[in-house]
């Protein structure tokens, strides 16, 4: 695995931040189509979800991620992942907030152009499942065509509050 220890000035809001950050990633093959991996990254962190500027401040959190991937026929990649984030006014202080992200993801390759990307989303700080679906042909690198559905359900609302259609068009012209 890999650690490492940052020190970082970052500028947000017209507020200058210098802060550290330690990080690490171990990754393990069980199979020659399989990985599991672990991630973390603890340290100070802004308060990047102040409404105000006079609510930025710096505290302190943590992340952590847990996940495996699978690859079934060589054309379907199935892979859920676990997040965990922590925020705090300081590293001993009052919780700020505190949130679990679940999330599911399967790739399907029909053929070598066309794919179909389907994620689904649980989040604990909105509370919202998040579903999202991505058709894609790829003729070549720089010429594809996206087309996708994406919807929000908002468990506190009880309702469906966002429905996306998008498509994206790129093509490589070589004069």
């Amino acid at each position: 695995g890999d650690q490492a220890f940052f020190l970082i000035h970052e500028r947000f809001w017209n507020m200058d931040f210098d802060r550290w950050t330690y990080n690490g990633f171990v990754t393990i093959d069980p199979t020659p189509h399989s990985n599991v991996w672990l991630s973390y990254d603890v340290g100070p962190v802004p308060h990047y979800d102040a409404e105000k500027e006079e609510d930025l401040y710096l505290g302190f959190g943590w992340a952590g991620e847990v996940g495996a991937q699978v690859s079934l026929a060589a054309r379907l990649q199935l892979e859920a992942s676990l997040v965990g984030e922590q925020f705090r006014r300081t590293a001993a202080g009052a919780l700020v907030y505190n949130t679990l992200i679940n999330r599911l993801k399967a790739n399907l390759n029909l053929s070598r152009p066309f794919s179909i990307r389907v994620i689904e989303e649980w989040n604990t700080f909105d509370e919202t499942l998040d579903s999202s679906l991505l058709i894609g042909y790829e003729r070549n690198y720089g010429t594809a065509v996206y087309a996708g559905y994406s919807e929000q359900y908002d468990f506190a609302e009880r309702d469906w509050v966002a429905r996306n259609v998008f498509a994206k068009v790129g093509y490589l012209w070589r004069p």
